[in-house]
């Protein structure tokens, strides 16, 4: 990666901190192996410790916004992998595989409508038939029921109905 003297870069840290970091040297070394160019950093702590970029631990943007993304998307892979174990584990010791709705991919849509906003891709007459969609695909046929050890489930009326609880 290229930066340049000057730069702001973000430095996630291994434990998940945010941390500006500025690139104050770019050094170019020529050698019988070839040439090599790398960056030294320097940290906001009060000793200014300065560190070349390849020896950093951590992963380095070079923007506000990529750090917000890969932040957004680890979380949500996260919780998505979570409920994926939690969905097996429900299969796995209730036999019970826990339905998808709808109303699970909600949020996706509202992620979906703020992005066109702020894009510009949608005009404002639009967001109007994009909030009745999502208010379409927020059906009440559907019920949570408590399984037990703090394990819900989504089922639909009609199949709770059939179980003649």
């Amino acid at each position: 990666m290229n930066y340049r003297v000057g730069q702001i870069l973000f430095l996630i840290s291994q434990s998940n901190n945010v941390i500006p970091v500025q690139v104050i040297e770019e050094i170019s070394k020529t050698s019988l192996a070839g040439k090599e160019l790398t960056y030294n950093i320097v940290f906001p702590n009060e000793e200014r410790t300065i560190s070349d970029v390849k020896k950093v631990k951590g992963k380095l943007f070079t923007s506000r916004d990529d750090v917000k993304k890969y932040m957004f998307d680890n979380t949500k892979n996260a919780i998505n992998q979570l409920i994926a174990n939690a969905d097996k584990l429900c299969k796995e010791v209730f036999h019970i595989e826990v339905e998808t709705s709808k109303k699970d991919n909600i949020n996706d849509d509202i992620e979906s409508a703020i992005e066109q906003i702020e894009t510009g891709n949608i005009q404002s007459e639009d967001i109007n038939t994009v909030v009745k969609n999502m208010q379409q695909n927020n059906n009440n046929d559907k019920i949570i029921v408590d399984i037990g050890n703090g394990v819900k489930a989504r089922m639909a009326v009609s199949e709770y109905e059939k179980l003649g609880v």
